[in-house]
Protein backbone atom coordinates (compact mmCIF):
# COMPACT_ATOMS: atom_id res chain seq x y z
CA UNK A 1 0.00 0.00 0.00
CA UNK A 2 1.37 3.43 -0.94
CA UNK A 3 1.77 5.61 2.12
CA UNK A 4 2.82 8.96 0.67
CA UNK A 5 2.22 11.38 -2.15
CA UNK A 6 4.84 10.94 -4.89
CA UNK A 7 5.37 13.97 -7.13
CA UNK A 8 7.35 13.32 -10.30
CA UNK A 9 9.03 16.13 -12.23
CA UNK A 10 9.40 15.07 -15.86
CA UNK A 11 11.29 17.40 -18.15
CA UNK A 12 9.88 17.81 -21.65
CA UNK A 13 11.03 20.38 -24.18
CA UNK A 14 12.85 22.36 -21.52
CA UNK A 15 9.90 22.55 -19.12
CA UNK A 16 8.54 20.46 -16.29
CA UNK A 17 5.54 18.23 -16.96
CA UNK A 18 4.81 17.10 -13.40
CA UNK A 19 2.46 14.39 -12.27
CA UNK A 20 1.62 12.76 -8.97
CA UNK A 21 0.59 9.47 -7.46
CA UNK A 22 -1.70 9.68 -4.44
CA UNK A 23 -1.59 7.15 -1.62
CA UNK A 24 -4.41 4.69 -1.42
CA UNK A 25 -7.11 6.52 0.53
CA UNK A 26 -8.53 5.48 3.84
CA UNK A 27 -11.96 3.91 3.45
CA UNK A 28 -13.50 6.64 5.54
CA UNK A 29 -17.01 5.99 4.31
CA UNK A 30 -16.92 2.32 5.23
CA UNK A 31 -15.62 3.17 8.70
CA UNK A 32 -18.48 5.59 9.41
CA UNK A 33 -21.39 3.73 7.87
CA UNK A 34 -23.68 2.19 10.44
CA UNK A 35 -22.41 4.31 13.32
CA UNK A 36 -24.58 6.54 15.44
CA UNK A 37 -24.03 10.29 14.84
CA UNK A 38 -22.09 10.75 18.08
CA UNK A 39 -19.90 7.74 17.36
CA UNK A 40 -19.30 8.90 13.77
CA UNK A 41 -17.98 12.28 14.97
CA UNK A 42 -15.74 10.53 17.50
CA UNK A 43 -14.43 8.20 14.78
CA UNK A 44 -13.56 11.11 12.48
CA UNK A 45 -11.42 12.58 15.23
CA UNK A 46 -9.60 9.30 15.67
CA UNK A 47 -8.94 8.86 11.96
CA UNK A 48 -7.65 12.36 11.22
CA UNK A 49 -5.51 14.05 13.85
CA UNK A 50 -4.60 16.86 11.42
CA UNK A 51 -7.48 19.30 11.10
CA UNK A 52 -9.39 17.06 13.48
CA UNK A 53 -11.51 19.79 15.01
CA UNK A 54 -12.49 21.30 11.66
CA UNK A 55 -13.78 17.94 10.46
CA UNK A 56 -15.58 17.28 13.72
CA UNK A 57 -17.20 20.73 13.59
CA UNK A 58 -18.48 20.19 10.05
CA UNK A 59 -19.69 16.68 10.86
CA UNK A 60 -21.58 17.87 13.94
CA UNK A 61 -23.47 20.46 11.90
CA UNK A 62 -24.20 17.99 9.10
CA UNK A 63 -25.55 15.49 11.63
CA UNK A 64 -27.67 18.02 13.50
CA UNK A 65 -25.62 17.75 16.69
CA UNK A 66 -24.87 20.77 18.92
CA UNK A 67 -22.32 23.04 17.24
CA UNK A 68 -18.72 23.07 18.44
CA UNK A 69 -17.40 26.32 19.87
CA UNK A 70 -14.93 28.21 17.68
CA UNK A 71 -11.84 28.00 19.90
CA UNK A 72 -10.75 24.41 19.02
CA UNK A 73 -10.84 25.08 15.27
CA UNK A 74 -9.10 28.43 15.69
CA UNK A 75 -6.39 26.97 17.93
CA UNK A 76 -5.85 24.16 15.43
CA UNK A 77 -5.24 26.63 12.58
CA UNK A 78 -2.98 28.74 14.79
CA UNK A 79 -0.87 25.78 15.90
CA UNK A 80 -0.41 24.35 12.41
CA UNK A 81 0.29 27.72 10.80
CA UNK A 82 2.90 28.59 13.41
CA UNK A 83 4.67 25.27 12.86
CA UNK A 84 4.72 25.70 9.09
CA UNK A 85 6.01 29.28 9.18
CA UNK A 86 8.55 29.06 11.99
CA UNK A 87 9.88 25.56 11.29
CA UNK A 88 8.85 23.85 8.06
CA UNK A 89 9.16 26.84 5.71
CA UNK A 90 12.73 27.77 6.77
CA UNK A 91 13.70 24.09 6.57
CA UNK A 92 12.43 23.93 2.98
CA UNK A 93 14.91 26.71 2.14
CA UNK A 94 17.78 25.10 4.02
CA UNK A 95 17.54 27.56 6.91
CA UNK A 96 17.37 27.01 10.64
CA UNK A 97 14.00 27.16 12.36
CA UNK A 98 12.96 30.53 13.73
CA UNK A 99 12.81 30.51 17.56
CA UNK A 100 9.29 30.78 18.89
CA UNK A 101 8.52 33.32 21.60
CA UNK A 102 8.39 31.78 25.06
CA UNK A 103 4.96 31.01 26.38
CA UNK A 104 3.15 31.53 23.06
CA UNK A 105 0.85 28.54 23.57
CA UNK A 106 -0.39 29.88 26.91
CA UNK A 107 -0.45 33.49 25.69
CA UNK A 108 -0.83 33.54 21.87
CA UNK A 109 -0.77 37.35 21.78
CA UNK A 110 3.03 37.26 22.09
CA UNK A 111 3.10 35.89 18.55
CA UNK A 112 2.03 39.20 17.00
CA UNK A 113 5.30 41.11 17.57
CA UNK A 114 7.30 37.95 16.83
CA UNK A 115 5.51 37.74 13.49
CA UNK A 116 5.26 41.35 12.42
CA UNK A 117 7.51 43.44 14.63
CA UNK A 118 6.47 46.34 16.92
CA UNK A 119 3.18 47.05 15.09
CA UNK A 120 1.97 43.50 15.64
CA UNK A 121 0.14 43.65 12.28
CA UNK A 122 0.84 42.80 8.67
CA UNK A 123 1.11 46.02 6.64
CA UNK A 124 -2.09 47.05 4.89
CA UNK A 125 -0.64 48.32 1.60
CA UNK A 126 1.71 46.87 -0.99
CA UNK A 127 4.22 49.68 -0.47
CA UNK A 128 4.24 49.23 3.30
CA UNK A 129 4.61 45.48 2.82
CA UNK A 130 7.70 45.94 0.67
CA UNK A 131 9.18 48.24 3.31
CA UNK A 132 8.40 45.61 5.97
CA UNK A 133 10.17 42.92 3.92
CA UNK A 134 13.30 45.05 3.78
CA UNK A 135 13.11 46.10 7.44
CA UNK A 136 13.83 42.67 8.92
CA UNK A 137 11.22 42.79 11.68
CA UNK A 138 9.59 39.59 12.90
CA UNK A 139 9.20 36.98 10.16
CA UNK A 140 10.14 39.43 7.39
CA UNK A 141 13.52 37.75 6.69
CA UNK A 142 11.86 34.38 6.07
CA UNK A 143 9.12 35.88 3.90
CA UNK A 144 11.68 37.95 1.99
CA UNK A 145 13.70 34.80 1.37
CA UNK A 146 10.63 33.17 -0.19
CA UNK A 147 10.02 36.25 -2.35
CA UNK A 148 13.63 36.32 -3.54
CA UNK A 149 13.50 32.77 -4.91
CA UNK A 150 10.99 33.43 -7.68
CA UNK A 151 10.65 35.89 -10.54
CA UNK A 152 7.13 36.99 -11.55
CA UNK A 153 5.17 34.03 -12.88
CA UNK A 154 7.57 31.40 -11.60
CA UNK A 155 5.91 28.61 -9.58
CA UNK A 156 2.61 30.48 -9.92
CA UNK A 157 -0.44 28.24 -10.07
CA UNK A 158 -3.42 28.60 -12.37
CA UNK A 159 -5.96 31.25 -11.38
CA UNK A 160 -8.68 28.80 -10.43
CA UNK A 161 -11.98 29.75 -8.78
CA UNK A 162 -12.07 29.45 -5.03
CA UNK A 163 -13.62 26.35 -3.49
CA UNK A 164 -17.37 26.02 -3.85
CA UNK A 165 -19.96 23.28 -4.01
CA UNK A 166 -19.20 22.73 -7.68
CA UNK A 167 -17.20 19.63 -8.60
CA UNK A 168 -14.46 21.44 -10.51
CA UNK A 169 -10.75 22.18 -10.10
CA UNK A 170 -10.43 24.98 -7.57
CA UNK A 171 -8.17 26.89 -5.22
CA UNK A 172 -8.89 25.46 -1.79
CA UNK A 173 -6.34 26.87 0.63
CA UNK A 174 -5.83 29.57 3.23
CA UNK A 175 -5.54 32.05 0.35
CA UNK A 176 -9.29 32.00 -0.22
CA UNK A 177 -9.80 33.59 3.21
CA UNK A 178 -7.56 36.56 2.42
CA UNK A 179 -7.58 37.05 -1.34
CA UNK A 180 -9.14 40.52 -1.00
CA UNK A 181 -6.40 41.82 1.31
CA UNK A 182 -4.51 44.63 -0.49
CA UNK A 183 -1.15 42.88 -0.08
CA UNK A 184 -2.49 39.57 -1.38
CA UNK A 185 -4.15 41.34 -4.30
CA UNK A 186 -0.91 43.15 -5.19
CA UNK A 187 1.18 39.96 -5.03
CA UNK A 188 -1.26 38.08 -7.27
CA UNK A 189 -1.40 40.97 -9.73
CA UNK A 190 2.38 41.44 -9.90
CA UNK A 191 3.76 37.91 -9.60
CA UNK A 192 0.82 35.49 -9.80
CA UNK A 193 -0.40 32.94 -7.28
CA UNK A 194 3.11 32.01 -6.30
CA UNK A 195 4.74 30.77 -3.06
CA UNK A 196 4.89 34.31 -1.66
CA UNK A 197 1.12 34.68 -2.13
CA UNK A 198 0.58 31.45 -0.22
CA UNK A 199 3.04 32.37 2.53
CA UNK A 200 1.40 35.74 3.16
CA UNK A 201 -1.96 33.96 3.49
CA UNK A 202 -0.48 31.98 6.38
CA UNK A 203 0.65 35.18 8.05
CA UNK A 204 -2.85 36.55 7.70
CA UNK A 205 -4.32 33.33 9.09
CA UNK A 206 -2.28 33.76 12.26
CA UNK A 207 -3.36 37.39 12.51
CA UNK A 208 -7.00 36.34 12.08
CA UNK A 209 -6.64 33.63 14.74
CA UNK A 210 -5.24 36.15 17.20
CA UNK A 211 -8.12 38.51 16.40
CA UNK A 212 -10.67 35.66 16.64
CA UNK A 213 -12.21 36.53 13.28
CA UNK A 214 -11.91 33.36 11.23
CA UNK A 215 -15.08 32.17 9.42
CA UNK A 216 -17.26 29.89 11.51
CA UNK A 217 -18.35 26.40 10.40
CA UNK A 218 -21.67 26.56 8.63
CA UNK A 219 -24.49 24.34 7.47
CA UNK A 220 -24.87 24.65 3.69
CA UNK A 221 -27.86 22.35 3.26
CA UNK A 222 -29.49 19.59 5.31
CA UNK A 223 -26.80 17.02 5.93
CA UNK A 224 -24.03 19.11 4.35
CA UNK A 225 -21.66 21.43 6.23
CA UNK A 226 -18.28 23.07 5.81
CA UNK A 227 -15.52 24.23 8.14
CA UNK A 228 -12.31 26.16 7.59
CA UNK A 229 -9.02 24.51 8.51
CA UNK A 230 -5.32 25.21 8.15
CA UNK A 231 -5.10 23.97 4.59
CA UNK A 232 -8.43 25.26 3.34
CA UNK A 233 -12.07 24.28 3.49
CA UNK A 234 -13.51 20.90 4.49
CA UNK A 235 -16.94 19.97 3.18
CA UNK A 236 -18.65 16.97 4.76
CA UNK A 237 -21.99 15.44 3.82
CA UNK A 238 -23.63 12.85 6.04
CA UNK A 239 -27.01 11.15 5.83
CA UNK A 240 -28.62 9.33 8.72
CA UNK A 241 -31.23 6.60 8.31
CA UNK A 242 -32.81 4.90 11.31
CA UNK A 243 -30.41 6.62 13.69
CA UNK A 244 -27.31 5.35 11.83
CA UNK A 245 -25.03 6.96 9.27
CA UNK A 246 -26.07 5.66 5.86
CA UNK A 247 -24.07 7.85 3.45
CA UNK A 248 -20.82 9.83 3.64
CA UNK A 249 -19.35 12.40 1.28
CA UNK A 250 -16.10 14.11 2.28
CA UNK A 251 -14.13 16.68 0.26
CA UNK A 252 -10.83 17.96 1.64
CA UNK A 253 -8.29 20.66 0.74
CA UNK A 254 -5.82 17.95 -0.28
CA UNK A 255 -8.39 16.55 -2.74
CA UNK A 256 -8.39 19.94 -4.46
CA UNK A 257 -4.65 20.63 -4.13
CA UNK A 258 -3.84 17.30 -5.78
CA UNK A 259 -6.47 17.41 -8.52
CA UNK A 260 -4.88 16.59 -11.93
CA UNK A 261 -5.96 20.02 -13.16
CA UNK A 262 -5.47 21.67 -9.80
CA UNK A 263 -3.10 24.30 -8.46
CA UNK A 264 -0.15 22.18 -7.27
CA UNK A 265 0.73 20.62 -10.61
CA UNK A 266 0.21 23.90 -12.44
CA UNK A 267 2.59 25.67 -10.01
CA UNK A 268 5.26 23.02 -10.50
CA UNK A 269 4.80 23.25 -14.27
CA UNK A 270 5.57 26.98 -13.96
CA UNK A 271 8.82 26.33 -12.08
CA UNK A 272 11.88 26.82 -14.33
CA UNK A 273 13.93 23.64 -14.73
CA UNK A 274 16.97 25.65 -13.64
CA UNK A 275 15.24 26.03 -10.24
CA UNK A 276 14.39 22.36 -9.77
CA UNK A 277 15.94 22.51 -6.30
CA UNK A 278 13.02 24.75 -5.25
CA UNK A 279 10.35 22.14 -5.99
CA UNK A 280 10.16 21.02 -2.31
CA UNK A 281 9.68 24.66 -1.29
CA UNK A 282 6.80 24.97 -3.76
CA UNK A 283 5.14 21.84 -2.35
CA UNK A 284 5.70 23.01 1.24
CA UNK A 285 3.83 26.24 0.44
CA UNK A 286 0.82 24.10 -0.56
CA UNK A 287 1.24 21.76 2.43
CA UNK A 288 -0.80 18.75 1.29
CA UNK A 289 -2.09 16.83 4.28
CA UNK A 290 0.07 13.83 3.41
CA UNK A 291 3.69 12.75 3.65
CA UNK A 292 5.18 13.62 0.26
CA UNK A 293 8.27 13.10 -1.86
CA UNK A 294 9.53 14.90 -4.98
CA UNK A 295 11.53 12.98 -7.56
CA UNK A 296 12.80 13.70 -11.06
CA UNK A 297 12.46 11.43 -14.05
CA UNK A 298 13.82 11.85 -17.54
CA UNK A 299 11.60 10.71 -20.40
CA UNK A 300 13.26 8.24 -22.75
Amino acid sequence: MRSRLVITLRERDGRFAPDLILPQPLTTEAMLLGLTPDHAVEMLGRLFNLCRHAQEAAARLALGLPAMEGAPCRNEILRDSVFRLFMALPAAMGQAAVPLPKGWQAEPAVLAPAMFGPTGRLPQTARAFQAWLKGGAGMAPVVAAVADQFAPGEAASRSLPFASEKAEPCENSATMRHADHPVMDAIERDTGRNPLWRTVARLLDIEACLDKRLPSPQLIAPGLAEAHATRGLYRIGLRVTGGRVSAVNRRTPTDDICHPDGPLLSALAALPVSKRHLAPLVVECFDPCLPWHVREKQDA
